[in-house]
């Protein structure tokens, strides 16, 4: 059986918030977490809304059904929105997880903060409780990573001088190549230094609050 080491931080203060071992990569339980440092709430990728988990895992006919379905040459009496009303309001659903998750998933303001932070939540959860967003998941999913490329394209650029800073700082002060380009930028050898110095120590905190709070964390970039 294969074994996950979980470190989590908050994204708001980075205070280590989980550390822990675990078997599954996806987690399923109440995603929005509240750091116990700062207070703040974010949400926790490593984790899938019950509620929505078995809904993606029981909407769909079981192999076997669908088969028999195939074989008869009939479809299903039962729609799937009827389906997943029955499963959920099965009397041994009601005192567990998927009752909390169903309840927390009855707030639209819950359901707004799911989608601001990308989750695909299925219309239905939408539909049982006659809300419709201002924005749709989708019209937000799209903007969300219209704004994660061009966040990328920024780090890029910081990229760029973090590598060229500390190529310089590399040369030293009294090399040649170094004095000259700190002639180029109006600098003294050691006001450059130091510049450089600033970008490196700046780069090191832009690079870890962009891993904070983007869900495909970048490589810290390697230095020739």
């Amino acid at each position: 059986m294969v074994h996950y080491v979980r470190v989590a931080r908050c994204p708001h203060c980075n205070a280590l918030t989980d550390y822990s071992n675990t078997t599954h990569m996806q987690l399923v339980g109440n995603p929005r977490r509240v750091c116990r440092k700062c207070k703040q709430s974010y949400y926790d990728f490593a984790y899938q809304e019950d509620a929505i988990y078995y809904y993606l895992n029981n909407i769909k006919p079981s192999i076997i059904t669908a088969t028999i379905f195939k074989l008869l040459k009939t479809t299903q009496t039962v729609e799937p929105e009827e389906k997943i009303n029955n499963y959920f309001n099965e009397p041994e659903k009601q005192s567990t997880d998927i009752a909390s998750s169903l309840k927390r998933l009855s707030d639209p303001a819950y359901l707004e903060f799911l989608t601001d932070n990308c989750i695909e939540v299925p219309q239905y959860f939408f539909n049982r409780i006659g809300y419709v967003p201002e924005i749709s998941p989708a019209e937000k999913i799209r903007m969300r990573e219209e704004q994660e490329k061009a966040d990328f394209n920024a780090l890029k650029k910081e990229q760029e001088k973090f590598i060229m800073a500390t190529h310089y700082l590399k040369l030293g002060t009294k090399d040649t190549t170094f004095k000259t380009v700190a002639q180029e930028v109006g600098m003294t050898p050691d006001e450059f230094k130091k510049y450089c110095q600033n970008v490196i120590g700046n780069y090191e905190t832009i690079h870890r609050e962009y891993n904070q709070n983007h869900r495909v964390p970048v490589q810290f970039p390697e230095v020739p």
